[in-house]
């Protein structure tokens, strides 16, 4: 893994001169090596100017910008639907389940929902470039990971095209890594894990469990009075507690097919900011019947931690 800003200490032979000042405090320290990165950014942008950068150095320049949300200098990056005939640049982007917000919203078209969640305001020194992939000759896959700045990390897709003597950027997605699903919330695990999670805990009927990843829906918290331990299934518990969960499900039916799913399926997502976002999943109960469920989930009152705030079947 290379990280994303490994400033070249050495320049044609010789030692950059920010490195010949630097203090053994650490102040002198900080301040030398954000001396490397000014330098680092200076060169690579030279290079964009140039026409000499390569996809590697727009991919930099690109989070560079996103860090500090400036779009005019990421739209530059761009190639946009005019000049290409990609089929990545017009995909649709039809949402039936909320209005796109957040920072990058007007370039959702190029970004999905989880890169637009985790680029602006990045944590920059944090960031690597993991690979580089040259499909052909005009067309570069540059992978790379990227840390938010509310602790979420994830790696993201560069799909980067030449056009005339530069390369632009086409499309960038968050790559399913099939990572581990959480027991518990923490900065680190994204939404979508969180959502896996939660419906794995449910179809075991351990709703307990399932409770530690959305406090803040009904059918989590109302199981949380007499059980105070994990892993407590359904036919383990008291008879008030059945009766309740009978309750809950006369009065909310279509809660059954999270218990009952077979299957699901990711649909759409929306960023409404990036602290909070919706999902849809399509569920598929044990008698074939399909149900939609948005899955509204944010950050701001859950200690920087994705959770669960609401669930909405139809």
């Amino acid at each position: 893994m290379v990280p994303l800003w490994s400033s070249s200490m050495c320049r044609n032979g010789r030692l950059s001169p920010v490195l010949c000042h630097a203090s053994s405090s650490a102040s002198s320290s900080s301040s030398c090596v954000s001396s490397i990165r000014r330098v680092d950014a200076y060169y690579n942008n030279k290079k964009i100017v140039d026409g000499r950068a390569g996809p590697v150095d727009i991919v930099k320049e690109a989070v560079v910008c996103l860090r500090s949300s400036d779009i005019q200098g990421m739209e530059s990056l761009i190639l946009s639907e005019d000049a290409s005939d990609s089929s990545l640049c017009r995909r649709s982007d039809r949402i039936r389940i909320g209005e796109d917000g957040g920072v990058l919203v007007s370039l959702k078209t190029v970004f999905d929902v989880g890169s637009r969640r985790l680029l602006p305001f990045n944590l920059l020194r944090r960031s690597q470039v993991l690979s580089v992939l040259s499909l052909d000759r005009d067309t570069c896959q540059v992978r790379t990971k990227i840390s938010s700045k509310y602790g979420e990390e994830g790696i993201l897709v560069w799909n980067v095209e030449r056009y005339g003597n530069t390369w632009r950027i086409v499309h960038v997605s968050r790559e399913d890594t099939g990572e581990c699903l959480p027991t518990t919330l923490h900065p680190v695990h994204s939404p979508e894990s969180v959502i896996r999670a939660y419906l794995d805990w449910m179809k075991k009927k351990d709703y307990v469990q399932a409770h530690q990843l959305c406090e803040g829906i009904p059918f989590a918290s109302m199981m949380m009075g007499p059980v105070q331990s994990p892993g407590v299934a359904l036919s383990f518990l008291e008879p008030e507690q059945r009766a309740l969960l009978d309750s809950f499900f006369d009065e909310y039916e279509s809660y059954r097919c999270i218990v009952d799913q077979k299957e699901y399926v990711f649909g759409d997502a929306v960023l409404i900011d990036e602290q909070c976002m919706m999902q849809e999943v399509v569920v598929r109960d044990r008698e074939g019947a399909w149900w939609h469920a948005a899955f509204e989930l944010s950050i701001k009152q859950h200690h920087g931690c994705w959770s669960i705030d609401d669930i909405r079947m139809h």
